[in-house]
């Protein structure tokens, strides 16, 4: 099988936000994995800035669209604003619905409290499913401030790190064979 591509996507295209030291951790670490391709792909490059009609969609959302294309499975890192997700997610997700179909992703919750962003996942859970996509699982980066060095470096990477990988195995294998399962009902 070839290698899966498996993009991490920054939720957010707020300037400054703690979750892009989370994003390239978690970008970081998937590139370690020989067996998946990986990019990171932020919302501020395919933001259309209004939400866009069937009828006009197909040009306007290219370029998401062949990166949804393209992907095997997601890992999505969503900032917590206001006990909900950035509308700029969800402009983006929109532009685009059966290409989603039974693609395994892994939600990430980001915050600067302790919760790490459950609420957030907990909000944008329907949406993922409404899109007939795959949750294979979730990770909560609580105290994001506190969590990476100056550098943005994550402090503890022992135990994040299995954490992480942990995730990534049930990610990958959910990936593998969903792929299959598409292919099989393409052909059917």
């Amino acid at each position: 099988m070839k290698k899966l591509h498996i993009p991490v996507v920054l939720g957010t295209a707020r300037k400054g936000a703690n979750s892009i030291k989370v994003a390239r951790y978690l970008f970081g670490e998937l590139k370690k994995k020989s067996s998946i391709k990986t990019k990171l792909l932020k919302v501020e490059t395919f933001m259309l800035g209004r939400t866009v009609p069937d009828w006009q969609s197909k040009k306007l959302t290219r370029p998401w669209s062949k990166e949804v294309d393209a992907a095997d499975a997601f890992v999505f890192v969503i900032p917590e604003y206001n006990h909900g997700y950035p509308g700029e997610l969800k402009m983006v997700m929109d532009q685009v619905f059966d290409q989603y179909y039974r693609k395994p992703c892994l939600l990430v919750g980001v915050s600067t409290g302790r919760f790490g962003g459950a609420r957030v996942l907990e909000n944008i859970s329907p949406v993922i499913t409404n899109f007939e996509m795959v949750i294979t699982g979730k990770l909560y980066f609580d105290n994001v401030k506190e969590l990476f060095d100056q550098n943005g470096n994550i402090k503890d990477p022992h135990s994040w790190g299995k954490r992480v990988q942990k995730q990534y195995h049930m990610l990958y294998e959910d990936a593998k064979g969903m792929k299959v399962f598409r292919e099989n009902e393409k052909s059917a």
